[in-house]
């Protein structure tokens, strides 16, 4: 299984204290070596999968609106307006894992 970049930069952060703690003179080498493996690794997109569609009230127009529900991978489910995934104009990322892509059958 992949590790979200969260996860990463979680163990980049704990590498980084244990090094600390140790008084090691090689810490910073560690941390730098490290982070940029992080931030040069491309993030994989999180897999999605349909659940259902919801008809609510969107609060601003007060018209209503369909959202389709979908599972992601790494656990939450998420709502998405079916009128903007049909644009299939845009990518869709995910509102927990900053930057990742979320990629399913529906999105572009």
């Amino acid at each position: 299984m992949a590790y979200t970049y969260q996860a990463k930069k979680s163990l980049v952060d704990r590498i980084a204290a244990i090094a600390k703690v140790r008084g090691e003179n090689v810490s910073r080498w560690i941390t730098t070596q490290l982070e940029q493996a992080v931030q040069t690794e491309e993030k994989s997109p999180i897999l999605i999968r349909f659940v259902q569609e919801v008809a609510v009230e969107d609060p601003d127009t007060k018209g209503m609106v369909v959202l389709a529900i979908y599972r992601l991978e790494t656990g939450p489910m998420v709502g998405i307006d079916t009128s903007y995934v049909a644009e299939r104009v845009a990518q869709v990322f995910s509102p927990y894992d900053i930057g990742i892509r979320l990629q399913g059958p529906d999105l572009p």
